[in-house]
């Protein structure tokens, strides 16, 4: 009975580090940067329009330049690093950084590792062609065909019957493709070069994001946007896992800028058309 009861204070503490654990870890990402006076920002590198280095190389783009914004009025400086996305997504940060700003798909398999505020903007997801292929002329047109995407993006999860995007971020249904086959690739870039009979890959589309194609266009790229959507997808900023008080504050930041038309002048300013709000399929 007396070592139990030398035993009692000792599992009392260890019960309450427990109960007030997650408090504790909810307010280390937001206290962190206070203490240092800067948000450190996990982005992807080379992503125009989202995110790059000029030719002087500071760092451009549209999600630098919200995740700018949060870093201002938060009242810190921003710093930026470009750890590999399988890192970013799952979840073991180890506090080397404190947000991601990388246009993540807000799904429920990635919501077990992050946390996630609210939706910063919505990109509509369009399909692409060779800009000589004339077999298609809409989205619908694609059904039964072969289809280059991104792998381990939300693209390719689409295809695959897997997206599953958190119903608060879901703006409408997707488009239902049927009898399609995905075709993975490193990345978008490299499924639009697939296009085109001289590539010998037999990809008859690629599907990516409006403002990543959009660029491809601006960037002499030869492809033609096919009519229509396949979804409109909710992008937002992702947190370490427990880190309560981070992602509140983003989200009122995320909120203000929405409402006094901050994120609307930003994605004017990148992409020329406001992603700000979530758009019906047309």
């Amino acid at each position: 009975m007396k070592a139990a009861c030398r035993l009692l204070p000792a599992l009392l503490l260890v019960l309450a580090a427990t109960v007030f654990d997650r408090p504790a870890k909810a307010a280390g990402a937001l206290d962190r940067v206070f203490e240092r006076g800067k948000i450190v920002v996990a982005i992807n590198d080379d992503y125009a329009p989202l995110s790059f280095r000029d030719g002087e190389g500071r760092w451009r783009g549209f999600d630098v330049a919200v995740a700018s914004e949060i870093a201002k009025r938060l009242g810190v400086g921003v710093e930026f690093v470009t750890p590999p996305w399988e890192l970013v997504v799952s979840g073991r940060w180890r506090g080397r950084w404190e947000i991601a700003v990388n246009s993540m798909a807000a799904t429920k398999p990635r919501a077990r590792n992050l946390d996630f505020a609210v939706a910063y903007y919505f990109a509509p997801v369009r399909a692409a062609v060779f800009k000589d292929d004339g077999r298609f002329q809409s989205v619908e047109d694609l059904h039964g065909k072969v289809i280059g995407v991104c792998t381990g993006c939300s693209y390719e999860n689409y295809l695959l019957g897997r997206l599953d995007i958190i119903e608060s971020f879901d703006p409408q249904p997707a488009l239902a493709l049927r009898q399609v086959e995905a075709r993975a690739f490193a990345d978008e870039w490299a499924a639009v070069e697939a296009l085109g009979p001289e590539s010998g890959d037999g990809i008859d589309a690629v599907i990516a994001s409006e403002p990543t194609l959009t660029a491809m266009l601006k960037d002499d790229y030869p492809v033609r946007l096919l009519d229509g959507q396949v979804f409109n997808e909710p992008l937002a900023i992702a947190a370490e896992k427990g880190q309560f008080a981070m992602v509140a504050r983003v989200k009122e930041i995320l909120r203000e800028m929405r409402a006094d038309g901050t994120l609307k002048r930003l994605s004017m300013e990148w992409f020329g058309v406001d992603y700000s709000q979530p758009a019906a399929l047309n």
